[in-house]
């Protein structure tokens, strides 16, 4: 022990700053309780989880807070009086990312998803394979072959440009100008049909 309650042991590998009630390794200028310098820190259990916790008051902030040249460039954190995660992004001056832990929900510059996934703006898929985008729930599938530019409805490969996979494939034009006709095109059980959505008839019928 140094004069004045300060423990060291080589100051530049361990320090103790007993006025403010700090510890340094390596370093012996600590700015906070415990302040690590040139190197890394490890936690470690050889028979079970091995846990970093943050427990701070429901009213106030826990999080992690990453610098560069001791500025501050983002941060992940718990917000007040609630359970969320979020990701903050300095540069942009808000929160990027946020995980509604409640409802299960995942939001993308937005602090309030509805969905299980909302995103609130731009979105761009880059495809590193065939199908680079698809939607599937049970059978019913929306996919896009970004290889051949076609476009599958009820159908992960889709053969043509556009292609609907049905028992009864329609496609339906609504006219929002008025005094149009609404058609449907397809086929219905009696062929393939253009058929008036107007005044319920057909207008052709191929069978």
């Amino acid at each position: 022990a140094s004069t004045g309650g300060l423990v060291t042991q080589s100051s530049t590998k361990l320090y103790w700053d007993d006025v403010n009630g700090r510890l340094g390794i390596g370093n012996n200028a600590p700015s906070s309780t415990l302040e690590i310098r040139d190197g890394a820190l490890l936690v470690k259990h050889t028979t079970s989880d091995a846990q970093i916790k943050l427990d701070s008051a429901l009213a106030s902030q826990g999080g992690i807070n990453f610098l560069s040249a001791g500025v501050e460039k983002s941060v992940l954190y718990r917000s007040a009086n609630s359970v969320d995660l979020r990701v903050y992004g300095d540069t942009v001056n808000a929160d990027i990312m946020t995980w509604d832990t409640t409802n299960g929900r995942v939001g993308i510059r937005t602090t309030s998803p509805s969905t299980i996934l909302h995103v609130a703006g731009d979105t761009r898929i880059s495809a590193t394979s065939t199908t680079a985008f698809q939607i599937q729930s049970s059978s019913t599938v929306f996919s896009v072959d970004t290889v051949t530019g076609r476009v599958g409805i009820g159908t992960a490969a889709p053969g043509r440009q556009l292609e609907l996979n049905d028992a009864n494939p329609l496609i339906k034009f609504n006219s929002t100008a008025g005094g149009e006709e609404d058609f449907t095109i397809g086929s219905d059980g009696n062929g393939w049909v253009v058929y008036s959505d107007t005044d319920s008839a057909y207008r052709l019928v191929v069978n």
